[in-house]
This record gives structure tokens, sequence and C-alpha cells, in this order.
């Protein structure tokens, strides 16, 4: 695959995952026993599950667009980032899969699951999972902001809504809301940015890169 091909495909992905973290913040419903067995329930996590990996994808063209200009904290905030969503998407892979027929089954754990109670490793995996999901991208965003290659307005929503919103679920409902739509307008920015940035590339420029990493290649 050529890389313009996979950078706008990259680009893509941050839309997608742009639009598909804010509906379903918008569709989640509370944090309680009707919340919980709602027909809203699965579908909003089914909706946080693909922005989670389209969005692993999209962070990836990110740091590959301007590797060189982001440095070791790019690269070290990028892969903290990149884990804190792996990590988070088999939590939501739970609560969208596996939680509604737990719920059915045995409606006694509703409770637990509101109260924060027997959820055995869950709990502490997902509070990992968010805390890196912050870190990493607070850190890749203040390279990004250094490096001036992508908008600034963008970067400082992804960033403030990636470390605010990552522990959505133990936040009041006005603020998570706020967060995800700042981190989902920040997506859907660096998205846009990619792309324009990759179609707006000279045929010189690509030669020029081409070279150079003909270059980096040889012995």
């Amino acid at each position: 695959m050529e890389t313009r091909t996979l950078l706008r495909f990259t680009a893509v992905m941050l839309l997608i995952s742009a639009v598909a973290v804010t509906v379903g913040r918008l569709l989640h419903p509370a944090l309680d026993h009707v919340g919980m067995t709602s027909a809203a329930w699965a579908p909003a996590h089914w909706l946080w599950l693909i922005g989670l990996v389209t969005g692993m994808a999209g962070v990836t063209g990110l740091y590959l667009r301007q590797r060189d200009q982001l440095g070791l904290l790019g690269f070290i905030g990028a892969a903290t980032a990149w884990a804190g969503m792996a990590l988070m998407s088999g939590a939501i892979y739970f609560e969208a899969v596996v939680q509604p027929g737990l719920i059915q089954a045995q409606p006694a754990l509703v409770a637990s699951f509101v109260e924060y109670r027997g959820m055995g490793a869950y709990l502490p995996v997902f509070l990992a999972s968010a805390i890196a999901f912050g870190l990493g991208f607070l850190a890749l965003g203040i390279a990004m902001f250094r490096a001036r290659t992508f908008p600034r307005w963008a970067i400082v929503l992804m960033t403030i809504g990636a470390v605010i919103g990552g522990p959505q679920g133990l936040l009041p409902p006005v603020v998570a809301y706020g967060a995800i739509l700042a981190l989902g307008l920040g997506i859907a920015g660096l998205g846009y940015a990619l792309w324009t940035s990759v179609e707006s590339e000279t045929p010189e420029r690509r030669a020029i890169d081409f070279a150079a990493g003909a270059g980096e290649a040889r012995p």
C-alpha cells in the first residue's frame, strides 16, 4: 500500500472515530437500572467500540505523518494512547456484548455494576485504560502543539477531551458530554487536516521524501 493511500485511510478512520464516539455518548443511557436494561445500552457501546478501533488506526496515521517533528515525546504519547484505546476496547466490548446478557440472567448484577461492586478486575482495567488514554493523548497533544504541523485548535480540543473524557463513566453527565464533544471535534479537525495535507502535497515534495527514505534505507 502506498504511503498516501495509507494516510488517506487513517484520515477517514479519524473522521469515523469522531462521529462514533460523539453519537455513542449522545445515545448512552444513565448508569442506573433503567439505563443498563434499556435498548440503547448495547448500540451506544458498539459505537464507542467502533470509535476506539478506528481511533487506533487514526492515531497511527497522525504519528506517521509527522514522526520527524514529534520526536520521542510524540512516539511515547502515540504508543500510550494506542495502548489505552486497546485496553478500553476490551472493557467496552464487555459492556456491549457480555454485560447485557449477564444483567438479563442475573438482575441483581445491575445494582453491583451501578455501585461499582462485584466487577472483579473490570474496574481496575478500565481505570488503567482511562489513565493511559488521557496521558497518551496529553503527551501526543503537547508534541503536536510544539510541532505546529496541524491546526492547534484541533490539537487542544483533542487533548482536553481525551484527558477529561477518559474516565467518563465516573464523571457528571454534563462534564462527560462536553469532554467527548471536544474530543470528537478535535479528532474530526485533525482527520480533515491529515487528509488535506496528503492531497495538497506536491509531486516534487513526494519525490524528495521518497529519495530521503531511500537514502536512509541504504547501508
